[in-house]
């Protein structure tokens, strides 16, 4: 039996056996509501996870997710709170911010020649110190921005029973995966991440396909989005100090 194969029956028994604990610890673990909402949670990390997958497939790392997260969110928040755009356009900044936060990491990355492990570990502090520069504040104290605009609570709601956010990975789940299988952007990742001297001597542009991977930050965008729009808040601690 492959070495592959055996990772993913490994894997797939683990899961299967943290069902088992869990249903005989609780009876409403397996109920419907409960698996929507375990589901609901496990697709903002989903749809973020899709944008850094595409940066594992370079062989790179991104330890900056969680950060970048957070200082999405702010910059929305902070023209929710500070000016009258509608929220359209307030979405559309954070996802800005993300692309600008990732392209840096991918110039430091691809440009100044650091390892992705250093690079993105430095972003992290930077972006997450960022945050609580920009963060809102009372009295002198952080305090998390309330997101009460109906446009932008929606994205928390659901449809059907199903909630926005699960369609919303569902439907970026199968686009990342044609993007991936049958794209030329996605065969440049598979041959950056498998052999990056034979990649360039194959006449692909190493830099920009590895520019693009980190840059890809529309996902994180709008992960944050979902994520702010089911708390209908957001505070300077979202995405945890280590987050990824």
């Amino acid at each position: 039996m492959k070495k592959n194969t055996i990772r993913k029956l490994i894997s797939l028994s683990m899961l299967l056996a943290l069902i088992l604990v869990f249903t005989l610890a609780s009876k409403y673990f397996l109920t419907f509501n409960n698996l929507l909402e375990i589901l609901r949670d496990a697709s903002v990390v989903g749809i973020i996870g899709i944008g850094v997958t595409m940066v594992i497939l370079t062989g790179g790392i991104d330890l900056s997710t969680g950060s970048m997260m957070a200082l999405v969110g702010m910059a929305m928040a902070n023209i929710y709170r500070y000016t009258l755009f509608p929220i359209w356009l307030m979405i559309l900044a954070g996802i800005a911010v993300g692309i600008m936060a990732g392209f840096f990491n991918g110039l430091i990355v691809t440009k100044l020649g650091l390892p992705e492990f250093i690079a993105t570990l430095s972003t992290m502090g930077i972006y997450r110190a960022l945050t609580y520069i920009i963060s809102i504040k009372e009295n002198g104290l952080i305090t998390s921005q309330a997101l009460k605009a109906r446009d932008f609570i929606i994205l928390g709601k659901s449809a059907g029973g199903i909630f926005y956010v699960i369609m919303a990975f569902v439907v970026l789940a199968v686009a990342g995966q044609i993007v991936l299988k049958y794209t030329r952007f996605g065969t440049n990742l598979y041959a950056a991440g498998s052999n990056l001297k034979a990649a360039q001597l194959s006449g692909i542009n190493t830099d920009r396909t590895r520019i693009l991977a980190y840059t890809d930050r529309v996902l994180r965008g709008c992960g944050v989005c979902l994520y702010d729009g089911q708390a209908s808040e957001h505070h300077s601690l979202v995405g945890g100090w280590h987050g990824v």
